[in-house]
């Protein structure tokens, strides 16, 4: 992503000062918007922006996501002897090989859980109806504003990548940033207020998808891989598919992934 994109623009804000006094056009209601913040811990945690060809999660987008917030020294771990927690579901970027070597590093170790289906829309506090739909509500007047305005005092009347960090904002102010609303989402959800729960697991349609099958035995620190059955049964299945997504990730993400953009590029004039 260009730096740009980041830090987002707005065309109807006056600089402030002289040229090369970048810091005070940076933040709400100024030139460089740049996208939410919050503040965790006492530290200030800018928005961390990222991208992928097919506009979904990968294993190393999830990477950097926590390099970040281990590079703002938000938790710890040598003070409290602690190592941060993070609670997943089973998408296949958490099983990506870059990812999976980052947080079993010494310095930058996390416990990771896949403790969760694969269905977002059951168990992220983010995408409860009323804060989403709230937030596509306050995005969408929002865009319409800035068109509106653009078209008015005769720019282009679109909505360019330096816009979107600047209207994420806005609408996130009305939604997402809403405490009361979030203290709701998170009941509803089973993570509060002092424990979690089974809520997500104890859905419907998630119960539907439950194995009838008895538990097998536990694994331990001692078990050896030769016993484990890889060749049948859920185990092969997950083998199965984290190869075919590591491989594919290196294409699309990889060293020749600007290659390959290239000659879809060119296959593409070439049809037109």
């Amino acid at each position: 992503m260009k730096e740009e994109w980041k830090l987002g623009f707005d065309p109807f804000v006056e600089w402030i000062g002289a040229e090369e006094e970048v810091m005070l056009n940076k933040g709400e209601g100024k030139v460089m918007p740049q996208g939410p913040e919050c503040i965790y811990n006492g530290k200030n945690l800018p928005c961390f922006c990222c991208c992928s060809e097919n506009g979904s999660i990968t294993g190393p987008l999830l990477t950097e996501m926590l390099k970040a917030i281990d590079d703002a020294e938000v938790f710890d771990r040598e003070g409290t002897g602690i190592n941060p927690f993070l609670l997943l579901d089973g998408h296949g970027s958490r099983f990506d090989l870059d990812f999976l070597q980052y947080i079993n590093a010494a310095a930058t170790k996390w416990h990771c859980s896949i403790g969760l289906p694969y269905g977002t829309s059951y168990w992220q506090v983010g995408d409860s109806s009323k804060q989403n739909g709230s937030f596509k509500m306050a995005l969408t007047k929002a865009k319409n504003d800035l068109v509106t305005k653009k078209n008015d005092a005769g720019l282009e009347f679109a909505i360019n990548k330096t816009d979107i960090v600047g209207l994420v904002r806005q609408a996130w102010k009305l939604s997402f940033a809403r405490e009361d609303k979030n203290r709701n989402a998170i009941a509803s959800r089973g993570w509060g207020p002092r424990a979690l729960a089974y809520n997500a697991l104890l859905h419907p349609e998630i119960l539907t998808s439950k194995s009838n099958q008895p538990e097998g035995p536990q694994l331990t620190s001692s078990t050896n891989p030769q016993d484990l059955n890889l060749s049948e049964g859920i185990a092969a299945t997950l083998v199965d598919r984290i190869l075919p997504h590591k491989n594919r990730e290196a294409r699309l993400n990889g060293d020749n992934a600007e290659e390959i953009r290239k000659k879809r590029k060119t296959t593409a004039e070439e049809r037109i």
